[in-house]
């Protein structure tokens, strides 16, 4: 679960239960990081499999081996990203 689910699930949890309505400081804390997060991502990107309301923050970092669709994405092929993934795996 990404950070930004997390916080719109606890959210909606709060709103639907009166027994959390005195946790003003944790849904005020809640609201603050998903504002950071949205302040945060400077790339949105998704894979055809991902939701479309993807809303975490992530990196791609495979263990084994590049997947050939992750080098035909708009970001890695507008960053050094690639690149750095493909050093790792040739020292590995």
């Amino acid at each position: 679960m990404s950070i930004a689910t997390f916080c719109e699930q606890t959210l909606e949890l709060m709103e639907s239960n009166r027994n959390y309505s005195s946790l003003v400081d944790v849904k005020t804390d809640l609201i603050k990081m998903q504002e950071l997060i949205e302040q945060t991502i400077v790339k949105r990107c998704q894979g055809c499999q991902m939701a479309k309301s993807a809303k975490g923050i992530s990196i791609y970092f495979p263990l084994d081996h590049i997947e050939d669709s992750y080098c035909t994405n708009g970001f890695c092929n507008n960053s050094p990203w690639l690149d750095f993934l493909k050093k790792l795996s040739l020292n590995s």
